[in-house]
C-alpha cells in the first residue's frame, strides 16, 4: 500500500471537526469530539499525552463552496449491504464506468435509505471524489472496514478483488448470525411460553381452587399451601414485579448505551454458563475474519488492528485486545502480543504463530475463522440437543407440580368420604 493510501486511511486534511476514541494506560476508553487542524496533528497530540488512539474520524463542520452539503445519514441492513455489494461487483466486472455503475444501482434499488445515500455518493463521485471518499461521508451506512477495503482496492487497482473479499466477509457474518439466532430462538421461545403458562396458572387458575378449598374447610397438604402462598404473593405484588422488570430493561438499555456500561455487560456475557464458550468463539471468528480481509487488501497490521478492534461487537474483549497494538508497535510479534490477552485459545495462538512465521498471516486468520465457524455450528447443535429437552422437562415438571398441588386436597377428601 502506498504512503498516500496510508495517509488517506487516517484523514482528510480538510476536515477540522474530529471525533476520536482512545485508551489510556489503565485501559479505560475515552471518546470525545474536538477541533484540530488535522487528524495527524490530533493523533500526535493524543499520543504525547500517553493515549492509544483506537479510532479517529473527521467531519466537515462548514460546507465547502465546491461541494454540496451532506445532511443525510442513514443505516443499511446487512442483507441490503450484501445485495448492494454484489450489484456493485457485477456492474464493475461488466466494465461500466463508476458513475454509470452508481446510476444503475440508484435506479434499481428498492431500499429508500440506500437510494438516498447512493444519490449523494454518486453526486460526489461525479464531482471528482473516489468511491471510498464518497462513502466515508456516510459512516452509519458504510463502516470503516467497508470504506477502507474499498480504498485498498482503489489504491491497488484491483477493486474487484477487494469487493469479492468484502462480499465473502459479509456472507460469513450474516451466516454466523443466522445460525446463532436460529439455534437460540426455540429455547428462548420455550422459556417465554413456560413463564407465561406458569404465571397464568398461578394468577388465574389456582385462585379458583383456593376459593373451593376455603369453602370446604379442608386441611391442605404442604405442596398445596406452598403454591397458594406463592399465588397470594404474586397477586399482591404483580404491579411491583412488572415495574421491576420494566426498570431492569430501562437500566439495561441505558447501561448498554454507555461505553463503561456496555463493557460491563459484555464482560458478563463472556461468563454465562453454557454460552460463554460459544460467544467467545463467535467474537474471535469476527475478529480473525475481519483482520484477515484487511490484511489481504494490503493494509499494515497495526492499521488493520485499529480498524478491526472497534468493530468487535463485544467491547470487553475488544478492550483486552487493544493493548496488543502498543506491544506490536514496540517490536513484539503479533503472536507474543496475543499471548498476553486472557481468554485466547492456545490452538488459535499456535495457528497465528505458524501464519506469522510463514508470512501467510492473512490466509491463516481466514482458516482460523472458518475453523471457529465450524466449532460454533457444532456448539449450537449441542445446545439444541441438550437445552431443549431440559427446558421441556422443567416446564412439564412445574405444570405437573401445580396440577398435583391443586388435586391433592380433592383426592384426600374423596378418601375420607
Amino acid at each position: 500500500m502506498s504512503a498516500e493510501a496510508k495517509n488517506r486511511l487516517k484523514a482528510d486534511k480538510k476536515l477540522i471537526k474530529i471525533s476520536y476514541r482512545a485508551s489510556n494506560s489503565e485501559g479505560e476508553i475515552i471518546e470525545n469530539e474536538v477541533l484540530a487542524e488535522s487528524e495527524e496533528q490530533l493523533r500526535a497530540d493524543l499520543e504525547k499525552k500517553g493515549l492509544l488512539v483506537l479510532n479517529i474520524k473527521g467531519k466537515v463542520t462548514v460546507p465547502d463552496e465546491n461541494k454540496a452539503f451532506r445532511p443525510f445519514s442513514g443505516t443499511i441492513g446487512m442483507r441490503d449491504l450484501l445485495i448492494f455489494s454484489k450489484q456493485l461487483l457485477a456492474l464493475i466486472k461488466a466494465g461500466l464506468p463508476m458513475a454509470e455503475v452508481l446510476e444503475v444501482i440508484i435506479e434499481y434499488t428498492d431500499n429508500k435509505k440506500l437510494k438516498l445515500i447512493m444519490e449523494d455518493v454518486g453526486k460526489n463521485v461525479m464531482s471528482g471524489e473516489s468511491l471510498s471518499q464518497a462513502m466515508k461521508a456516510h459512516p452509519h451506512a458504510f463502516s470503516p472496514i467497508y470504506t477502507n477495503s474499498i480504498l485498498a482496492g482503489e489504491e491497488s487497482g484491483n477493486l474487484e478483488k477487494s469487493l469479492e473479499r468484502l462480499i465473502t466477509y459479509l456472507e460469513f457474518v450474516t451466516s454466523l448470525r443466522k445460525k446463532i439466532i436460529a439455534a437460540l430462538t426455540y429455547p428462548i421461545l420455550l422459556t417465554v411460553v413456560t413463564i407465561a403458562v406458569v404465571t397464568y396458572l398461578l394468577v388465574k387458575v389456582i385462585p379458583t381452587f383456593q376459593k373451593i378449598f376455603i369453602n370446604l374447610g379442608i386441611k391442605l397438604p404442604g405442596l398445596t399451601r406452598v403454591f397458594l402462598t406463592l399465588t397470594s404473593f404474586i397477586r399482591s405484588n404483580l404491579i411491583t414485579m412488572l415495574g421491576a422488570v420494566i426498570l431492569f430493561v430501562i437500566v439495561y438499555k441505558i447501561m448498554n448505551s454507555l461505553p463503561w456500561g456496555k463493557r460491563a455487560i459484555d464482560s458478563l456475557k463472556l461468563k454465562i454458563p453454557f454460552l460463554s464458550k460459544l460467544l467467545t468463539k463467535y467474537y474471535l471468528a469476527q475478529f480473525t475474519r475481519t483482520l484477515s480481509m484487511l490484511l489481504a487488501s494490503g493494509m499494515p497490521l497495526v492499521d488493520a488492528l485499529r480498524i478491526t478492534l472497534p468493530a468487535i461487537e463485544n467491547k470487553a474483549l475488544s478492550q483486552r485486545l487493544t493493548a496488543i497494538i502498543k506491544t506490536i508497535e514496540s517490536g513484539t510479534s503479533f503472536t507474543e502480543s496475543l499471548k498476553r490477552v486472557a481468554g485466547i485459545p492456545k490452538l488459535l495462538l499456535r495457528l497465528v504463530s505458524v501464519g506469522e512465521r510463514t508470512g501467510e498471516l492473512d490466509t491463516m486468520l481466514d482458516n482460523i475463522s472458518i475453523f471457529l465457524d465450524e466449532e460454533i455450528e457444532t456448539h449450537l447443535g449441542w445446545i439444541t440437543v441438550t437445552i431443549e429437552p431440559v427446558l421441556m422437562i422443567i416446564m412439564g415438571g412445574i405444570v405437573a407440580a401445580i396440577i398435583l398441588a391443586m388435586f391433592l386436597p380433592i383426592l384426600q377428601m374423596s378418601q375420607v368420604m
